[in-house]
Order: structure tokens, then C-alpha cells, then sequence
């Protein structure tokens, strides 16, 4: 088994989670609402790399073929200009779209499951409650939907 297949224990000391095909389909089942909204930020991914590439292919134009010979093209040297400015703001507004994107799937999911455990706890029994520690249940929910949202919220950065 890889790297990747065991989760972090929690600070009881438990033995991991295995992650297994079964889990990832449920967790992938929290994300359908937002299919949308991944699609949008995997076409946002394609669309920061191919705009990491312009400044190099901007200055490989200039010096390959602006800057060659007697005669200078100004004219040619502005537009690439133009080019290395604006590509830096267009990158950033990406990238701010991008991460709004990553907010909203993140809190939408987190959302949905702490929408979806309240309505699981209504339905305990009340034996349930009374073996188990106040404390402890609000840590265990607590701690394991924050430990959710940060591996949901760093799967989509990119």
C-alpha cells in the first residue's frame, strides 16, 4: 500500500482509516451537488497554466525576434509590454475566481454534512445520549468535521 493509503490517526491514538474505493465513491457523493463548480475550477487550473506560459513566450519572442538586427520593432516591443503587465492581473484574477470557487464547494460540502450528522443525531436514541460524554461527542463532531473541510479544501487547491 501507498503513501496515501491510510488517513491521519486522531489524538486518541486510533489506528488510521483505511481509504478504500467505498469511501472515496461516498466522499465523491458530496461533491456531485457541486460538479459545476469543479468543472469551473479544473478549466481554471488549464487556464493559470497556460497563462504561466505566456511571460516566457513573450520575452522568447522578444529576444528571438524583436530584438534581433538593426532595425527595432517599438511597435512590437510595446504590445510585449502590454503583454508582460497585464498577464500578472489577468493570472491574479483567476486565481481569486479560483479560490471563491474553492471556498463555496468546501463550505457547500461541509455544509451538507453537518446538515446531514444533525439530522443523523435527531434520530438517536436517547441511550445513545446518555452513555455517551457531552465533551466527547462535541469533540468527535466537532474535530472530524473540521479535519473533513481541511481535506476537502486542500484537495481542490491548486
Amino acid at each position: 500500500m501507498g503513501w496515501w493509503s491510510y488517513l491521519y490517526s486522531d489524538a486518541s491514538g486510533e489506528r488510521p482509516t483505511a481509504i478504500t474505493r467505498q469511501l472515496l465513491w461516498r466522499v465523491a457523493g458530496y461533491a456531485k451537488p457541486y460538479k459545476f463548480k469543479i468543472s469551473l475550477m479544473f478549466i481554471n487550473i488549464l487556464i493559470t497554466t497556460a497563462l504561466s506560459m505566456v511571460v516566457p513566450l513573450a520575452l522568447r519572442h522578444l529576444i528571438d525576434n524583436v530584438l534581433v538586427g538593426d532595425e527595432k520593432d517599438y511597435s512590437a516591443v510595446n504590445l510585449i509590454a502590454a503583454v508582460l503587465f497585464l498577464t500578472p492581473l489577468l493570472t491574479s484574477s483567476v486565481l481569486i475566481f479560483q479560490r471563491w470557487l474553492n471556498a463555496s464547494v468546501g463550505e457547500g460540502v461541509i455544509y451538507d454534512l453537518r446538515r446531514q450528522l444533525f439530522e443523523h443525531l435527531q434520530r438517536m436514541a436517547l441511550r445513545f445520549y446518555v452513555i455517551t460524554k457531552t465533551g466527547e461527542l462535541m469533540s468527535r463532531l466537532n474535530n472530524d468535521v473540521v479535519g473533513a473541510q481541511r481535506a476537502i479544501n486542500s484537495t481542490f487547491v491548486a
